[in-house]
């Protein structure tokens, strides 16, 4: 599996931008795409996680979740700010539900809109 084939990534102006395209991963598949964001992340340019999960299937297996759960808590601690970017209600609280289990609330949160997303991280449109 290639990251590329489950997702697509864009790197610029201090965000990293990933989006999604399917929820149908295993194990190995979000683990290779954890440790991939998590070294991009860890750049020192790198001060936004931008995650786009507007094109997705339905909700994660609750084993790939718990990838997600740790990656997420590393991204807390890497980026200045991250936002998800879901496509309805449902998705949006689960991710929020993960963000506030791992305490990172203030600075992960999940959005419908994408302006109200942009504006969580202070940009006005994506920096690509």
């Amino acid at each position: 599996m290639s990251i590329t084939t489950k997702s697509i990534t864009k790197v610029q102006d201090g965000a990293y931008y990933y989006r999604g395209n399917t929820t149908d991963l295993s194990i190995e598949d979000a683990k290779q795409i954890s440790e991939t964001v998590k070294r991009e992340v860890s750049k020192p340019t790198i001060k936004y996680f931008i995650v786009d999960n507007r094109d997705l299937n339905g909700p994660y297996k609750q084993d790939v979740q718990d990838i997600w759960t740790d990656l997420m808590n590393f991204v807390a601690g890497q980026v200045e700010k991250n936002v998800v970017i879901c496509k309805d209600s449902v998705t949006l609280m689960q991710i929020n539900r993960l963000s506030r289990n791992a305490g990172t609330a203030n600075t992960v949160k999940a959005f419908i809109d994408e302006k109200e997303a942009l504006a969580f991280i202070n940009l006005t449109s994506f920096p690509f």
